[in-house]
């Protein structure tokens, strides 16, 4: 089903077109009437579910979009599907997901899928065409509450990395004290053994010993990584700290609650994070801290 908006964008100077995709008629109608309503942007026509806007593209019968504005849940093509095969045919594209749903796996695949935002539908129009020029522009964009929820599935997922980590590392040492050419192994054989062979089995315990450190410190590495970047670029010690909050998805005010600061003092520290890690706001700093533990793909 295509509805195609006609309006006046043409004149007005058309920045960028849209394709609007949502199983609910009533939700397609008034988010055609709402974006197009601003003068930079040109609607050009909606689609009940992933299939039907790829069959759309595919068929010539519209211009490819600069921007698709994507629903999850929809019946014979989800926007988790939808966005794969559009950014397969069409990589150009800005995928934008604005959906009700929070679910865990729908933040990660549609993410990983290629999708250059998360939205959810409780904002206000007016963020969601904010949003469609942002995502446009080459950035990313995610509702704060998806950021909370990404904050919180990394830092489980580092946490299970580093307890496995530990596992494989006590594992690996009980193993290494029952092989021949252990500490133990040789300390059994030394009254009989050559000095030389006993001083082998020893510094193969050592060996042992260094790799079970090795593993210990591995599991530090995200936030090693983290960290070091944030050095590389000049942050200050307090700088790095404001920045761990913003990716835990806190408010100026709660930041400056938490480290005992003026909210003035929170945004001049800020405005200098911005500019020293080159991003240009909140959300994208927050994408940066998050890219660094290698988690979304």
């Amino acid at each position: 089903m295509t509805n195609t908006t006609t309006n006046a964008n043409a004149a007005a100077g058309v920045h960028l077109s849209v394709l609007i995709v949502d199983d609910d008629p009533f939700i397609r109608e008034s988010l055609s009437l709402l974006i197009g309503m601003d003068p930079q942007i040109e609607v050009l026509g909606t689609a009940c579910h992933g299939l039907e806007a790829v069959n759309q593209l595919e068929s010539g019968g519209m211009p490819v979009p600069d921007v698709v504005l994507m629903d999850i849940r929809m019946p014979e093509c989800d926007g988790v599907e939808g966005t794969k095969r559009i950014k397969a045919l069409f990589p150009q594209t800005s995928v934008l997901i604005l959906t009700t749903f929070d679910d865990d796996e729908f933040i990660i695949e549609a993410l990983q899928s290629g999708a250059s935002g998360y939205l959810l539908k409780n904002i206000p129009p007016s963020r969601i065409i904010e949003g469609i020029k942002t995502v446009h522009s080459g950035s990313m964009l995610i509702h704060p509450d998806i950021a909370r929820k990404l904050t919180g599935m990394l830092r489980a997922d580092a946490h299970k990395a580093a307890a496995g980590a530990e596992q494989s590392a006590g594992n690996a040492a009980g193993r290494s004290e029952q092989r021949p050419g252990s500490a133990s192994s040789g300390k059994a054989s030394s009254s009989s053994a050559p000095s030389g062979k006993a001083s082998s089995g020893s510094a193969s315990s050592g060996g042992a010993s260094s790799g079970s450190a090795s593993s210990s410190s591995d599991s530090a590495a995200p936030a090693d990584s983290v960290q070091s970047k944030l050095r590389a670029a000049g942050l200050t010690p307090a700088e790095q700290n404001v920045v761990a909050l913003i990716a835990d998805g806190m408010s100026n005010k709660e930041i400056a609650q938490k480290l005992f600061l003026s909210e003035g003092t929170v945004k001049n520290y800020i405005t200098d994070i911005l500019a020293k890690l080159q991003v240009r706001d909140r959300t994208q700093l927050a994408i940066l801290y998050w890219k660094s533990y290698n988690q979304l793909g």
